[in-house]
């Protein structure tokens, strides 16, 4: 998820993300040969919730891969799957796992009552399929083994792949060089100090190019700003003061001058 809010923040502050296209991505960086670094659950998630839910693991890996050959090529990509959650979003995890269990009980009593209905020889309506499947959607777990499957898989296909010991945007952060393009759709990746260029996956191949130094201009803030405003904003890691989202903390951050002011923030 990231910093809740930021993507469309950023949009009514005027910064025109640049739309390009997955055919012409080797045309749209200035870097000669850049790296790609991929967060898998951050441009995939939805490719690996139909295919692990529904397919055998083999057809799964084979899916996902075909899913990110949309971004790079093995050659010039490096792939980054999740590990242990962090310690940090333990209230993050708490909550999603919360939401699993209780869509899968609706679902488990969605279940019995068309079971009933059809036992009882009475009408069964499209409805209650679509509520059964989404659902399920909402309980999907992507487990440990079926992601290290899925790094065997790609390993022999030739891919690079970083299995991260915990969140896979902080392995990230720490890996990201000058000229490297991280690719994602959690927007934490922009609060990075090492991250310069993002590309945020979006329908039909195409991607949003985000690039920090336009987005610093447009804002007229400091990269020291900009990141304490995703630390102090609702974000995977922290809630906010209630009734302060991105646009009123943006407003205070801006106010303040100094570097004093921020020197705890070391992202």
């Amino acid at each position: 998820m990231g910093v809740l809010g930021l993507w469309r923040f950023l949009t009514r502050k005027g910064y025109e993300a640049v739309v390009i296209f997955q055919h012409s991505v080797p045309s749209n960086t200035s870097e000669p040969n850049p790296r790609y670094l991929i967060d898998v659950l951050g441009c995939i998630f939805m490719t690996i919730l139909c295919a692990y839910s529904s397919l055998p693991l083999d057809w799964a890996h084979s899916v996902a891969e075909k899913a990110l050959l949309i971004f790079a090529h093995p050659s010039s990509a490096l792939i980054y799957l999740d590990g242990s959650p962090a310690e940090e979003k333990l209230l993050t995890h708490r909550s999603r796992e919360k939401a699993r269990t209780e869509a899968l009980s609706k679902a488990d009593e969605c279940t019995t009552k068309l079971q009933d209905r059809v036992n009882q020889k009475l009408r069964v309506r499209k409805q209650q399929f679509v509520t059964i499947k989404t659902l399920l959607r909402k309980a999907f777990y992507w487990s440990p083994d079926a992601r290290r499957g899925l790094a065997q898989y790609l390993r022999s296909k030739g891919w690079t792949v970083i299995e991260c010991a915990t969140e896979a945007d902080l392995k990230i952060a720490s890996d990201c060089k000058a000229g490297d393009i991280v690719i994602s759709s959690d927007s934490d990746m922009l609060l990075y100090k090492n991250v310069t260029t993002i590309w945020r996956p979006i329908s039909r191949q195409r991607f949003l190019v985000y690039r920090i130094p336009d987005i610093l201009a447009t804002l007229g803030v400091s990269r020291t700003q900009f990141t304490v405003l995703g630390l102090v904003s609702h974000n995977d890691y922290n809630r906010n003061i209630y009734g302060l989202g991105c646009s009123t903390n943006f407003s205070i951050i801006k106010e303040l001058h100094g570097a004093g002011k921020f020197s705890y923030c070391t992202l």
